[in-house]
């Protein structure tokens, strides 16, 4: 699914890059995002463990490198695997996929989320826990959008 832009997405990609601006007053700042959770964690909590952390396979193995390879080009491949498949439209719980907008291409990602009520809740890094509209990520994250469903 292509998404469109909002220009927070350019606000957001500042806060990232420069790294001197908190994440309260990026969230003060713009509509469409709001913390959920405080919660500065190790280096294998990410994305990727807030999206699939509660599942059997990942519990099981290594965060780390479950982090690269799901980060990487043979995520998809693997989760479908794992019984997600992908789907047109969005219901609560479903896995929202932001494929690498430099190396799409590829099959790389750059972040996860979990679809609920309308909107995506994720985690940034070993950051915070929020809550953000579909189409507010960082521009580098493409302008496509992948959604899957474990049955």
């Amino acid at each position: 699914m292509r998404i469109s832009r909002l220009p927070v997405s350019e606000a957001w990609e500042r806060w990232l890059s420069e790294g001197n601006i908190t994440l309260e007053k990026f969230i003060g700042q713009n509509d469409g995002v709001e913390l959920i959770e405080k919660a500065f964690t190790g280096d294998g909590e990410r994305c990727v463990w807030f999206a699939f952390g509660n599942e059997e396979w990942y519990q099981k193995g290594d965060p780390g490198e479950l982090n690269r390879l799901l980060m990487g080009p043979m995520a998809l491949g693997f989760l479908g695997e794992n019984g997600y498949r992908e789907v047109t439209s969005p219901q609560d719980y479903d896995i929202v996929v932001y494929p690498s907008r430099e190396l799409q291409d590829m099959g790389y990602i750059d972040h996860y989320g979990v679809y609920i009520a309308g909107g995506v809740v994720s985690k940034l890094g070993r950051l915070h826990i929020v809550r953000h509209e579909l189409e507010v990520i960082p521009c580098g994250f493409g302008d496509e959008v992948i959604f899957l469903r474990k049955p």
